[in-house]
Order: C-alpha cells, then structure tokens, then sequence
C-alpha cells in the first residue's frame, strides 16, 4: 500500500516538475528582465527643477544586458523628505541602446528625494505578479534651491598660517537658502574679490558651499600685511539681505627664497639721522622674505696715502685715493625692518663721533640663487657668486659737518689769567655734530696767544654732551693788561672750502695781566691805594657831619615853637578863668553898661576869643577844660538873662547871634604861629 502511493504520488509530480522546468528553460532562453537589473541617477546632488536622470539597466537570468523586456514592466517610486517640496518623475522609457529604462525626475524646492525601482514578475505556477526591487534600489537623492540667501563664515586653507606670495589657496562657505537650508549658487551669483586687488580666483564648486581658489600675486604694488578675501552674493544689495556677504583675512607671507642681486634694490635716504638703508629683498620672479644671512655689508672710507716710486710708471710721491673697509670702526646693524618682511633696514653709527670722512655702503647678495660662499669678502677675493645689488654701493658722507646753530664756545676755567701761564676752555657739540676738530679753527686776537692739544670728549659732565677742549696759552712780555678774544669758526661743507667757513656765536674774553718784576711797585702801588682810601672817609665824613648837625639844629627849633605856642595858650586860659571868676554884682554892672551896641561886641569878641583859644589847645592836645561851644554860648546867655531882668532879655538875645563873622576873624591871631614843619 505504501509503495502504491509513492509510485502514485511520483507520477502526478513529474509532470509538475517538467512544466516548472520547461517554463525556466523558456525565460531563460527568451532573456526576460530579472531582479538582477541595476539602478542609477545622476547627478545625486541637484538644483531645485533641474533634472535627475535615471538609468535602468535591464539584466537576464545570467546578468546579461537583455532587449526582452517592456518599459511598462518596471515601476518607480519616490519619497520626499520636505513635504513642501513636489517631485515630478517622467514616464519611463527605453534607452538609447534597447538594454536600458531611463527616466527623469524633477522637484521644486530642496529636499532629500529617495528613489526606488521595482520589476513586476508573473508567476510561472500561479500566474500572480510579484514587484521586485532591483538592485542598487533606494539611491538617495539631494535637491537643493536657488538662488541661494546668504553665505556662511568663509574658511581658507591658509588661514591660520598665513599665504605666500604666488601660492594659492582654497577657500569654502556655505550656503543657505531662505529657509535656513543648504542651497547652491551659480558663478554669476556671486562676486569674490579682495580689498586691495591683489590675486586672482577661481569659482570651483557652488553645491551646498561655495568653493574656489585664491592665487596670491607674484608682487604687491602696495605694502599690505595681509590678504582680505571677500564673496559677495549679487542679489544681496539689491533686496537689502544679510548674511550675503562674507570676509576672510589671513597674512600676508613672502616666499622663503635666497635673494638675488639683478632683483635686490638698495635704497637710502640722506635726510634721515642717523642714517638707515633699506634692502628690498626679490629674487627673479618677486619679493621674498628678507633674510640677513643671504646678504654681505660693508662700508669702505676713502683714503689718500702717498705711492712709493715705481720703476714701471716712474711716479714718486704720487697721490693715490682707494677704498679702505672700516666697517670694525662703526656699529653696524643689519634686520628685518618693521615696516615689511621683504624689506630689509642696515643703519651704523660710529663707535666714536671724532671723524668725518667721504664713504660709501656696499651690500652684496647671491647671482644665482644659491647660498652665498663662506669666503670672506676682501679687496681682493669675493665669491664666485656674489655681487652688488642694485644702487650699491652708496656714497654717504660718515659724520655731520658742524654748523654754527649746534656749536657753541662755552668758557674757560679762568676769565682772567697772568701773561705766559695756561687754562682749558670748552666747545660744546649738540644736535650730533660730529668732533672731528680739522673742522673747528681757533683763533685768538693777541699775536703772541695761540692754543693747543685740541681734543675730542664724548661726554662732558657740565653740558651732558660731547665737547671739544683746548689749552690756551696767554702772551708773555705783558707791560700791562690786556683783553684777548678768542673766537671760533666752523667747515661746513666736508670738503672745507673757503666758502664754507662760519662763525660761532660771539667772542670769548680773558683778562691778561701782566707779571710784577720788583717789590717796589708793590709797596707804590699800596700807598697809592692807602691815600685814596683816606680821602674817600673824609670825604663822605664830613657830608654825614653836616648832614646831623643840620638835623639836629632843625629838631630844636621844633621844640622851641611848640613850648611858645603852650605857654600863649596857657596864658590865654588863664586870662578866660579871671573874668569867668568877677563878683555877681560887677558883671551885672558890667552887663548893663555894656547894653549899648558898642560894648556888646566887645564882650562878645572877649568871649569868642577865648572860646576859639580853648578849642586850639583842645585840637592840638593843650591842657585846659574840655567844654563844647553850645554849653559856652548858653552859658553866657544865661548870666545875661540874669543880669538884666525879664525886660531886658529880648535885648540880649539879637547880640548873640553876631559870632558868626566874628570867629572867622579869629584865625588871625594863630597865624603868628609858626606850624610843626617849620
């Protein structure tokens, strides 16, 4: 039984398995399209409606290119990943060589799109279809928008270490979009410069960053420290955006190159103190960093020296002019000057300020680009590959000449010196005038004076500069004293010409007495003087005599005026207190006799008198009784009163009133008195 049913179960499955084999052997035979078939798009990174071409390249069983298929066998599918953002995909169609499905596709703003591919297969048994994803199915798919919004920081290769000169470098920035996304930008959006116009660029890359090379120039027409790199987005002043421009700035580097003589330039300037040169470093095709060890300095003096004969020219005693170097007599300094690093600062002062003389500065550098040879530079040996620059050498003048403003002709030690000995005077240098003294000529105005050991002293404590001091030397022989004058005249021209004389500021004098030869003059000369001394007392003894005798007579005539005008007081005083002191009866007696018009002012003018006598001694300190005018007057108009009767008042009232002119009289009397200043 059992083997009945495995025999009947084999023949119901053979016929199965020939059809399922003829129906493989028949796809494979015909080449129809298989899951093996290969997808791909270009470009993966696009612009916002530009096209993303698919390419379907349809395969056979065995991964053969096969012409067996229907363009309508594949299906396509995609996905967006910004939902704002429409893709449009093309229909599919059968490529130019038959063995390919292409097809395009298109989105409308920024988005990642994902696309896949599927076979549709029917089923040999069932006859059901099946989709099957071909192979490299699911490529991703970057769109970008434009026109781009605004740039990112830009970043350069050479940022941080700066660019050479003819080196180039890349720079990067990225772009965005309105919406903060990546964007691209096209050549003509946007513009790249560089602030001072030096360089070229190259546009690389505008794709979700903006890319391109910066190439330094070869040279610079302009002194600059750096590079200042700028991209600007063309519609960005337009519609007033931020962020669409961008700046970077890195230094500016010079090649490290070995200088060469034909490019190097010397340049010196006279009007600078103390003097500086600048070498201008180059080699053949620009400026390179300046470097101290690839050049030679020297500065050579112009000597005169005196040829021996020679049996050749037959020249004796002949003058001969050559080039000596004293570059050991200066303090020669040679770097990289601040305001360049191609460029190169050589300046020198003397070791010791005492001499002028015609120069010259030579600098050397390389021929041929190699490092220069370890030979020492000489008269008479230089390295094979060495040779000035240009406008070297330089011819200078070493020192400054003296003018007459900066020399000034300070004094001596002694203003005043005997005939025959000797004092040191001073020349004060300012403003850095050199002490050569074959540029200073003494000179004094007596014949038989002169000066000598005229020498140079880079500090003189008293003015706190250098100076020139000398001896001098007075006549000798004097009969009597003399005034020498020195004076001082300076070259200024360095050949010391006639022309080029001039004087400083005034003379000096000296007083020179001359030398005593006996004692006898001595002892003359001091009695001369005694006897002038003693006139001189007597004279001005006698004016002081008679000057205190005169004051002493005047003081006492002072006094004797003042005691005659106390006792005419006294005795006016005196006079007032009789008649103040008369018996009631007499005054009354005396009042009635004296009613009458005519007697009236007589005791009145009496009474007056004595009022103003009283009111002298009080205003010149007097002794006597201190009593004011009204109580005086009402004094007198009461016992007037009295002495007449009730009837007999109005009659004495009108008398009264009189003293007016009669004490303006009363100044008579005290101009018999002679005043304190008499």
């Amino acid at each position: 039984m059992r083997r009945y049913r495995l025999s009947r179960a084999a023949s119901l499955l053979t016929p199965l398995l020939v059809t399922v084999l003829l129906s493989l052997f028949s796809s494979c035979s015909t080449g129809a399209p298989t899951r093996e078939s290969q997808l791909r798009c270009f470009p993966t990174e696009a612009q916002s409606n530009n096209p993303i071409h698919c390419v379907i390249e349809v395969r056979d069983g065995y991964q053969k290119p096969t012409v067996s298929f229907d363009p309508s066998d594949f299906t396509i599918a995609t996905r967006a990943s910004n939902s704002e953002a429409v893709v449009t995909t093309s229909a599919l169609v059968r490529g130019g060589d038959s063995t390919t499905a292409v097809f395009t596709l298109f989105a409308s703003t920024s988005t990642d799109v994902l696309i896949r591919v599927y076979l549709r297969e029917t089923s040999a048994i069932d006859g059901t279809f099946n989709l099957l994803e071909v192979r490299s199915s699911g490529i991703a798919v970057s769109v970008l928008s434009w026109p781009a919004y605004r740039l990112g920081p830009i970043t350069c290769t050479a940022q941080s270490t700066g660019l050479s000169l003819r080196s180039s470098s890349i720079c990067r920035s990225t772009v965005y979009d309105v919406n903060n996304s990546l964007s691209a930008v096209h050549p003509a959006d946007v513009l790249l410069s560089e602030a001072n116009g030096l360089g070229s660029f190259v546009f690389i890359s505008g794709t979700r960053e903006l890319v391109f090379r910066y190439t330094a120039p070869a040279l610079t027409p302009i002194i600059v420290p750096t590079f200042t790199l700028q991209a600007r987005l063309r519609n960005a002043d337009t519609n007033g955006r931020s962020g669409g421009v961008q700046t970077a700035q890195f230094p500016l580097l010079y090649p490290d190159e070995v200088a060469l003589s034909a490019t190097t330039t010397l340049q010196c300037s006279k009007e600078e103190k103390p003097m500086i040169c600048h070498v201008i470093a180059s080699d053949a095709r620009g400026p390179v960093a300046f470097n101290a060890t690839h050049f030679r300095v020297r500065v050579e003096r112009l000597m005169e020296t005196d040829a021996l004969s020679s049996p050749a020219t037959h020249v004796t005693d002949a003058a001969v002019w050559h080039w000596v170097d004293v570059t050991e007599t200066l303090n020669l300094s040679v770097g990289r000057s601040s305001l360049s690093p191609h460029i190169g600062a050589v300046s020198w002062t003397p070791k010791s300020n005492d001499v002028i003389y015609k120069a010259r500065l030579r600098v050397y550098a390389s021929t041929n680009g190699q490092e220069m040879d370890a030979a020492v530079i000489g008269d008479t040996a230089n390295p094979s590959n060495v040779s000035d620059v240009e406008s070297s050498p330089y011819a200078f003048t070493m020192g400054t000449v003296p003018n007459a403003h900066s020399v000034n002709l300070r004094g001596c030690r002694e203003s005043v010196i005997i005939s025959g000995n000797t004092t040191v005077c001073f020349i004060d240098l300012k403003n850095g005038v050199s002490g050569d003294t074959n540029f200073y000529l003494i000179t004094t105005s007596q014949r038989q004076s002169f000066v000598s050991n005229v020498t140079y002293v880079a500090h003189d404590a008293v003015c706190m500069c250098p100076s020139l001091w000398f001896t001098y030397h007075a006549p000798t022989a004097l009969m009597s004293r003399v005034v020498d004058y020195i004076t001082v005249s300076v070259y200024t021209d360095v050949e010391r010409s006639a022309n080029g004389i001039a004087l400083v500021n005034t003379s000096l004098h000296l007083n020179v007495f001359h030398q005593s030869s006996s004692t006898a003059q001595d002892i003359s000369a001091r009695a001369t003087n005694t006897v002038l001394v003693v006139v001189g007392l007597l004279f001005y003894g006698s004016v002081l005599g008679v000057g205190g005798v005169l004051i002493v007579l005047r003081s006492r005539k002072s006094s004797r005026i003042r005691l005659q005008r106390a006792l005419k007081e006294q005795a006016m005083l005196q006079e007032m207190a009789i008649r103040e002191g008369e018996s009631d009866t007499n005054r009354e007696q005396h009042l009635t006799n004296n009613l009458n018009a005519p007697a009236l002012p007589r005791t009145v003018r009496a009474m007056e008198v004595a009022v103003a006598a009283e009111d002298d001694v009080r205003v010149r300190g007097g002794a006597g009784p201190t009593v004011s005018w009204s109580d005086k007057v009402n004094t007198l108009n009461a016992n007037a009163r009295g002495a007449g009767g009730g009837g007999g008042g109005s009659d004495l009232t009108a008398p009264t009133l009189g003293p007016t002119a009669v004490v303006s009289n009363m100044a008579s009397p005290q101009d018999r008195f002679h005043s304190d200043s008499d």
